[in-house]
């Protein structure tokens, strides 16, 4: 790479201290992501981690735990980390549906109101 010979060219070369500031912020949120990645992805270490403190609360509050009952307890945890369940009916679920489908109800809210307007005008006009 030719060495800038004016300032000006020196200067248009340089970053700001913004943007280097911003570049070591995306780098920054780059490595933790990775970080977060490899930890999540990591299960032994993880369920090592979870046993870890498992015992460590056991010890502290008094209740003697085996080691066999911490990994039934680890296994259990990770076997029902990702079932979904349906919530129990009512009536935010049935207002959280129609909001979720607030455009085909007011369609239908509309083609309603419009056959309304119809009827009236032809029957009572």
């Amino acid at each position: 790479m030719p060495i800038p010979e004016t300032q000006d060219e020196q200067q248009a070369n340089a970053l700001s201290m913004d943007e280097t500031l911003r570049i070591m912020d995306v780098a920054t949120a780059l490595r933790q992501q990775r970080e977060l990645v490899h930890q999540q992805l990591n299960v032994d270490q993880l369920k090592d981690q979870l046993r870890r403190q498992l015992q460590e609360t056991a010890d502290v509050s008094g209740e003697p735990l085996t080691k066999e009952e911490i990994d039934t307890a680890v296994a259990n945890y990770f076997d029902n980390l990702h079932t979904f369940r349906e919530p129990p009916r009512s009536m935010r679920l049935t207002l959280a549906y129609l909001y979720i489908r607030r455009g085909r109800v007011a369609a239908i809210a509309g083609v309603f109101l419009v056959a309304a307007l119809l009827v009236w005008w032809v029957c009572f006009r």
